[in-house]
């Protein structure tokens, strides 16, 4: 897989800041072909990720799209189904789709793709950052704050999260567009706690008569969002995600991101007194 210059008319010029569209060999290298980035096809913020992430872009990318008008490529054609964790466009499943293609194509010859394609799929990538530091937030309260799950005793270490990339300021994390307990547990990894963690709107905690209150639609704005891990990273660094690269460049968060981080610890039980 590779990126091609991106298209302006007819004719093709250098791509620009790891940006492209995305082209494709399932022989080797020996023909190329380019993908479909109609709706039906699939081409979303996931396969995005693969693309880039296979191209040697941990933090993803964002799908774009070129037209096809007066430009007749070669084609594939089918729904290309990928997953945030995906490595690599071969972890991917392709489908057909009914109504447009019978059976997934490759090599598809131009004046049959143009009939059910008209877009093509394109993509920039993202810059890591050099840096990336991930701290607890102080507010609002119950942000940093131990608890007791109510059934098993299991004490969690319960956490905003804020980030700082490159020497920005601290600003919030997003849990908007993919935050999940993969994303938890590297962050809680990242925080030091090793057991695994969960995103917090999820997780039945409470320390207190009434569970602490996650602020997660508070306003906040973000640096970091459409986080994406597998959980086996070391730090958010290696994960997909939007990342802002200064402060104009700020997310405002439908919802900010909590963590629930497994301690490793339990709560004694207490025998009643008669």
């Amino acid at each position: 897989m590779m990126l091609s210059p991106a298209i302006a008319g007819n004719r093709e010029y250098d791509s620009i800041d790891n940006s492209g569209l995305v082209k494709i060999s399932v022989d080797g290298g020996n023909q190329w072909m380019y993908m479909c980035g109609d709706a039906w096809s699939g081409w979303n913020h996931k396969a995005a990720d693969t693309v880039c992430r296979q191209l040697g872009h941990a933090g993803g990318g964002d799908a774009m799209l070129a037209w096809r008008t007066g430009w007749r490529p070669s084609m594939m054609l089918g729904h290309l189904d990928c997953k945030s964790t995906d490595k690599s466009l071969s972890a991917c499943s392709v489908f057909p789709v009914p109504g447009k293609v019978d059976e997934v194509k490759f090599n598809v010859p131009p004046l049959v793709s143009l009939a059910v394609c008209k877009k093509i799929a394109a993509v920039k990538c993202r810059h890591a950052p050099s840096s990336l530091a991930i701290r607890v937030a102080s507010t609002p309260a119950g942000s940093g704050v131990n608890v007791t799950d109510r059934d098993t005793k299991s004490v969690a270490f319960v956490a905003r999260l804020e980030v700082r990339i490159g020497n920005a300021e601290y600003r919030a994390v997003c849990a908007d567009d993919g935050f999940d307990n993969s994303s938890a547990t590297v962050a809680c990894r990242a925080l030091g706690y090793n057991f695994g963690g969960s995103a917090y709107y999820s997780a039945p905690l409470t320390s207190r008569p009434g569970d602490i209150k996650a602020d997660a639609a508070g306003s906040y704005l973000g640096s970091l969002t459409s986080v994406s891990c597998a959980g086996t990273e070391a730090d958010f660094k290696a994960c997909a995600a939007y990342r802002a690269p200064d402060d104009g460049n700020l997310v405002p968060c439908k919802a900010a991101a909590w963590v629930a981080c497994n301690t490793g610890k339990k709560v004694a039980a207490t025998s009643a007194s008669r």
